[in-house]
């Protein structure tokens, strides 16, 4: 496996876990189709920061869809999907805040 490949793990893993139907649902959400999202998963592409915050929105959306699918469905974050986005400064201020209010839950 490559490096390349090892950076997009997230949606592979997200896709692996979820209902075709899913897939389906995470392509339209995103403004994107099924064939995009494999060749992203599988390291052929690389989204841009503004299909990565889609894809992580959509994804968010799917998984807190159900009580299931909060279970079976891992989270997938726009650094996740985006190296670029992972090294910003205000993304990184931004998950800080988040995982301070969900600590304060």
């Amino acid at each position: 496996m490559t490096e390349k490949t090892q950076e997009y793990r997230p949606i592979k893993r997200w896709m692996r876990k979820a209902r075709k139907a899913e897939i389906r649902e995470l392509a339209k959400l995103s403004r994107s189709s099924a064939g995009y999202l494999n060749q992203i998963a599988n390291g052929w592409r690389n989204p841009s920061p503004e299909l990565g915050g889609r894809l992580a929105r959509a994804a968010e959306s799917i998984r807190l869809a159900t009580e299931e699918s909060k279970i079976r469905l891992p989270v997938m974050t726009r650094g996740d999907l985006v190296p670029t986005c992972n090294e910003c400064p205000f993304y990184k201020k931004c998950r800080e805040a988040q995982a301070k209010m969900y600590q304060d839950k």
